[in-house]
């Protein structure tokens, strides 16, 4: 893969995303709004995550094109087929590797981290693309260890709390 097929990839798993999350209707209500709308203060919580949809459905239109909802599900089966096969070559690319250039991150893994990290980890109640990716195990080897490696407050261990950090 040269480098313009990584961008290319990450440009296609950012649609895929934007679909997951915002554009199916059953991950949007059950996960992705009330997630917002616990984590929002009230009464922001009754308002931003319609506008945060709103926001990511324009996105989604600037990428695919201003008809892109006249065949919403055409459009659906063809990003899945298409992130699946780039989420195969991704971790055909990683291999057996740490990252995806060698030892050490670089850029590009922590490109392709943030847009399959939150995917990874969702609890979706429509899931297939993240079915795919969990079928692979070297690419959710590659998020678990960045999220150990450089997030290590995440999962069992919790965040410090004010009172115990130092203050100079």
């Amino acid at each position: 893969m040269k480098c313009n097929e990584y961008s290319k990839s990450a440009h296609l798993i950012e649609k895929l995303n934007i679909h997951t999350f915002w554009v199916d209707a059953k991950n949007y209500v059950e996960h992705t709004r009330k997630w917002f709308a616990e984590a929002i203060p009230f009464p922001l919580n009754f308002f931003l995550p319609g506008r945060m949809q709103k926001r990511q459905l324009e996105r989604l239109q600037t990428v695919c094109g201003e008809n892109w909802q006249d065949d919403e599900e055409q459009l659906e089966k063809q990003l899945y087929r298409d992130g699946c096969e780039c989420l195969t070559l991704l971790s055909q690319r990683l291999g057996r590797k740490k990252f995806f250039f060698g030892d050490s991150p670089a850029s590009l893994d922590a490109s392709i981290f943030s847009l399959l990290a939150g995917l990874l980890n969702a609890k979706l109640p429509n899931g297939k693309f993240q079915q795919h990716l969990k079928s692979l195990p070297n690419l959710c080897n590659f998020c678990t260890s960045i999220l150990s490696l450089y997030f290590p407050w995440d999962g069992d261990v919790s965040l410090p709390k004010v009172a115990d950090i130092p203050q100079h």
